[in-house]
């Protein structure tokens, strides 16, 4: 299985161009699967990992035999679906068949199986006289369901292959009791770097307006920075179809897409939105479904998600890259990119990891959602501010990854105690920083601004000058160049600060 020498150089004939990661993580995949690896793949929400499946399975085929196959695991319909459409158009109709409910085409080269029919799939391939010539599990981090480690016995594949997005991760062991190691790691700091994923813009509720009613602050919001087609969270069917109709009826034209729609009717309203006849649809569970939207432009995150995984998943969707997208927009009326403790890109990818390794772990199923909708969670202008900083510095290395395992606190005012650390910490720190920089973050610990401030925005602000002061000693450090960090807004400034006075070292 897979042995040297390749017929044909990798990518030959495929439908699409490798991206630079995908093109250099063949070669170590294949490498890996020769010396008998069981390995791993773990690569970003958005990256192309699909893609890279159906190359190392057509690499696979140029040596199985014809009493082998090669057969593509993953966990749900949905993913059946999207990966099927994937390896046909690489590999041709003929050669993959799906397996799955009353789906039992179990002949061809290839076969897509749903993870709860996998070990009937083993079965059958064992009384035809098939064996597995390679076996690849997407989303392998579901692959301890007992059903699936049984499957992985009786089928003995040659090689296996686990590719996902949330890998496990205890930093004791990088293991999974199938799998061997991680041989290729594709993070979110790598794809923003290539521009497989676009940055995102976050926009809070700043409590200034209609008194914590979500439904009229996400009108608010979408009529401020919807820019594009975009797609609003909504709790059940009937709210998705009642909220849909109040924004059509403020001038943004929307529809609800949902389960009870029928696949042709989903795949109407999807292309209505990408060619701008809608200007949002309004979804209870689209984007956690594997649906590949990436003309999004922004997401409006109306529904409270108590499950870290599903959020994340929501999030990624409106990441991925798409010709003319240059970043993309969060809405944030509840502070969840606060209440998860992902606001910048590598928290994202720790949260990822946090997440599989509960799973992992057989944590319990995540909360419902809430039954009814919330009141808004307004962020502050200073503390917004403070959390933008912090990103903007942490995606240019200036200030280290922060994991935060829990939030409720942001929102709480600050002590005496916090207060102190951050107004010394500024006082010996600031003169590292840029001049504007340095004016507005003096400005947001002086004591006219003392009862303001939250627990959220000494925090990060701590953050942003204690990673400002670390890079400083290194030797022959410069602030980076074109670094684009936000201003307070001077219109707040005046507002919140009316006695304002530079602090000067004591």
């Amino acid at each position: 299985m897979l042995a040297p020498p390749w017929e044909g150089a990798p990518w030959e004939g495929a439908p699409w161009t490798p991206r630079r990661w995908q093109a250099a993580a063949l070669p170590e995949i294949v490498t890996a699967l020769r010396g008998g690896a069981r390995a791993v793949v773990s690569a970003i929400m958005g990256a192309g990992k699909s893609v890279l499946i159906a190359e190392v399975v057509a690499t696979a085929l140029r040596g199985v035999r014809p009493d082998q196959a090669v057969i593509v695991s993953c966990p749900t319909v949905a993913l059946v679906a999207q990966l099927t459409d994937t390896m046909r158009a690489r590999l041709g109709t003929d050669a993959v068949g799906q397996y799955y409910g009353r789906r039992k085409d179990h002949h061809r080269p290839v076969v897509i199986v749903c993870n709860p029919s996998v070990l009937a799939l083993a079965a059958e391939l064992a009384g035809s006289g098939r064996r597995v010539g390679l076996w690849v599990a997407d989303e392998v981090h579901r692959s301890e369901a007992a059903q699936v480690r049984d499957a992985y016995d009786v089928l003995a594949p040659a090689a296996a292959l686990g590719v996902t997005a949330t890998p496990y991760r205890s930093s004791r062991a990088e293991t999974l009791s199938i799998w061997d190691r991680v041989v290729v790691r594709y993070t979110m700091s790598d794809a923003l770097r290539d521009g497989v994923l676009v940055p995102w813009d976050t926009v809070c509720w700043d409590g200034r307006s209609h008194s914590g009613d979500v439904d009229q602050i996400v009108i608010d919001l979408i009529e401020s920075h919807g820019d594009g087609p975009g797609i609003v969270s909504a709790m059940t069917i009937a709210d998705a179809t009642a909220y849909a109709a109040t924004l059509t009826g403020a001038g943004i034209s929307s529809e609800a897409i949902h389960s009870r729609l029928s696949p042709g009717a989903r795949a109407a309203l999807l292309t209505r939105l990408e060619a701008g006849d809608l200007r949002c649809l309004v979804h209870v569970s689209l984007l956690a479904e594997g649906v590949d939207l990436p003309w999004l432009r922004w997401i409006c995150l109306r529904r409270p998600v108590a499950a870290r995984v599903r959020f994340i998943q929501e999030l990624g969707r409106v990441l991925r890259c798409h010709p003319g997208k240059a970043r993309a927009v969060v809405m944030d009326p509840h502070d969840l990119l606060g209440i998860h403790g992902i606001s910048h890109p590598e928290a994202i990818g720790a949260a990822m990891e946090v997440e599989a390794g509960e799973i992992e772990a057989g944590a319990p199923p995540p909360p419902p959602l809430e039954r009814s909708m919330p009141r808004a969670q307004a962020v502050d202008i200073i503390t917004g501010w403070c959390r933008r900083v912090l990103l903007a510095l942490q995606a240019s290395g200036v200030a280290g990854s922060d994991v935060v395992t829990s939030t409720s606190w942001r929102h709480r005012p600050a002590t005496d105690a916090q207060y102190r650390a951050v107004v010394r910490c500024v006082q010996y720190s600031a003169r590292y920083l840029p001049d504007a920089l340095r004016e507005d973050v003096r400005a947001v610990v002086v004591p006219a601004v003392r009862s303001r401030l939250r627990r959220g925005a000494v925090s990060d602000l701590l953050s942003v000058m204690i990673g400002v002061r670390q890079s400083a000693q290194a030797p022959g450090w410069r602030w980076p160049t074109g670094l684009d960090v936000p201003r307070l807004d001077t219109g707040a400034q005046r507002c919140l600060v009316l006695d304002y006075q530079p602090l000067r070292r004591r």
